[in-house]
């Protein structure tokens, strides 16, 4: 429990205030700050998960909380609750229809189905429009999404199912043949696959990146095509009610002529109005846009 994924879909569902834990360690930094816009308190509740990758509970800290349902994002874990007797139910993301999923195994928990109706339908004509305006490029420019430090391409199934939506084409979508979680590459990979769109799942590693004189033969780095992937209760890149989002933010970089009626900031101001009920203003804008 506590993982910021597993609590952007109970924003959406109004659940913020019935969290009972807080953020693991990993989380608690201003990155992660509007987890505890769209649940005030959260700072303030105690934390029962384990570092990553396995979030392993601790029991006794979590049985002290009485909860009544525990989310999960591992089979593992949730066999370790219901032996002591919590109930737990699995949330994970590792296909192209996760978000659609997870919600309409949240409205049956929650007895919300008009509430998933409402977002399905938003989301299905946001993506049905920008489909509509990209139409059929004669080609899709190369991108690469990844953290600079360590060389890698996190979760690759949602990022490059965004990329793919937006009209891009990634450059590591033939290059994943064991269907990796994250795969590591080298500085040399990078020059082969000449990306001319760079996305950053870090945004401070912007400067760096650019700075770079290995790369400095890439497209991206060239023109200067660098971006950070705006970041709200969750990065936008990833499977969460934020997602089709993050398609519009990246169609309207690659290909802004046929989105130059589009203000992402409004748009992005409603959703978070609409759905996680919170009126953010124009600098909380900002900060998630970068």
């Amino acid at each position: 429990g506590g993982s910021p994924a597993v609590n952007a879909f109970l924003f959406l569902f109004g659940q913020g205030e019935r969290i009972v834990t807080g953020l693991p360690a990993a989380f608690q930094t201003p990155m992660w700050r509007l987890q505890q816009r769209f649940a005030p308190g959260l700072a303030e509740r105690p934390v029962v998960s384990g570092p990553p990758p396995a979030w392993t509970p601790n029991l006794e800290s979590l049985l002290a909380l009485r909860p009544d349902l525990c989310f999960v994002v591992s089979e593992t874990a949730a066999a370790q609750l219901e032996r002591v007797g919590l109930a737990a139910i699995v949330l994970n993301w590792d296909k192209i229809d996760s978000v659609t999923r997870t919600i309409g195994l949240l409205a049956e928990v929650f007895q919300m189905p008009r509430r998933a109706a409402d977002y399905v339908a938003w989301a299905d004509a946001l993506l049905a429009d920008v489909q509509r305006r990209i139409g059929q490029p004669a080609r899709r420019p190369r991108v690469l999404y990844l953290r600079y430090a360590t060389l890698t391409q996190p979760i690759i199934t949602p990022a490059n199912h965004l990329i793919a939506q937006a009209g891009g084409d990634s450059v590591t979508a033939r290059d994943n043949p064991l269907q990796l979680d994250s795969v590591r590459f080298s500085i040399e990979q990078v020059l082969v696959w000449q990306p001319e769109v760079l996305l950053l799942a870090l945004g401070d590693e912007r400067a760096q990146l650019l700075a770079d004189a290995r790369l400095s033969g890439v497209p991206a780095i060239r023109q200067r095509q660098v971006y950070s992937v705006p970041h709200g209760a969750h990065i936008w890149t990833h499977y969460t009610p934020e997602h089709p989002l993050g398609v519009l933010w990246l169609a309207r970089l690659l290909y802004p002529e046929r989105f130059r009626d589009l203000d992402l900031a409004a748009e992005t101001a409603r959703f978070y109005r609409r759905f996680f009920g919170a009126t953010l203003s124009d600098a909380e804008i900002a900060g998630i846009l970068h």
